[in-house]
């Protein structure tokens, strides 16, 4: 049986767990995340055992947790510490080779086609082939060709190595969108995006408000005359 010790308990840990939790060989048995809370309200989610250690700093629990898979759910920019500390704590870090992934992708490819979807890589060139498409998160071929039949004129705007993105601006916020995808990075809170879709007016200038809400703040924000009251307002 397999140990393994989760950090960041947030939205893709929703996702994530799903796999350990449809193997027999694995057994999740300990958690972190910065708010105690929130782990334990994943426990229970979830159904996994009460007892489980929570943790709130990784440290800690790599230095009394005895794991044979470290997973990390934690934004991006703080991948590199963990792991590296996860292996000086003697937990193997295995990156297989790029023909494994190329594989691998094209076996996902295969399954998802039966099910009539298609396969694209974000910021992974190199699995790109028959089966395997570029991603665009913004892309302008689909935004020209349901919005601008005689032509959209654009430039693509990388946010890092390989990404296919057009130039974009971002009006969107988080918890505000009611579809409940399982997968999305958007929502943290599915109960609190239902209720801001359904408080939301269509002339409010801020997602999830009534325009009362928003007009007043956009008179704070007009009225604002030093960059210490600005600094306050872009909590909105």
């Amino acid at each position: 049986m397999l140990k393994v010790g989760i950090i960041g308990t947030g939205v893709i840990f929703d996702l994530n767990i799903l796999g350990y939790l449809r193997r027999n060989d694995v057994e999740i048995t300990c958690l972190c995340n910065r708010t105690i809370e929130k782990a334990k309200q994943k426990v229970k989610t979830f159904n996994l055992n009460k007892n489980i250690p929570i943790y709130s700093d990784y440290k800690k629990m790599l230095d009394k947790e005895d794991m044979d898979i470290v997973e990390i759910l934690l934004p991006h920019y703080l991948h590199a510490d963990a792991t590296i500390y996860a292996a000086q704590k003697g937990v193997k870090i295995v990156d297989k080779q790029n023909d494994f992934k190329i594989e691998l992708a094209n076996e996902l490819a295969d399954i998802a086609g039966r099910f009539g979807i298609e396969m694209f890589s974000c910021c992974g060139d190199y699995l790109l082939g028959e089966k395997v498409e570029k991603a665009h998160c913004i892309d302008s071929s689909i935004i020209e060709r349901l919005f601008y039949p005689h032509g959209l004129s654009c430039r693509t705007k990388p946010t890092r190595n390989q990404c296919g993105c057009t130039e974009s601006t971002d009006i969107g916020t988080y918890d505000t969108c009611p579809h409940g995808c399982i997968y999305c990075y958007a929502n943290a809170n599915k109960e609190k995006a239902f209720q801001a879709a359904g408080c939301h007016e269509k002339d409010s200038a801020f997602l999830g408000y009534s325009k009362a809400q928003s007009d007043r703040w956009l008179e704070e924000i007009k009225n604002a005359k030093t960059e210490e009251d600005f600094e306050q307002l872009k909590m909105f």
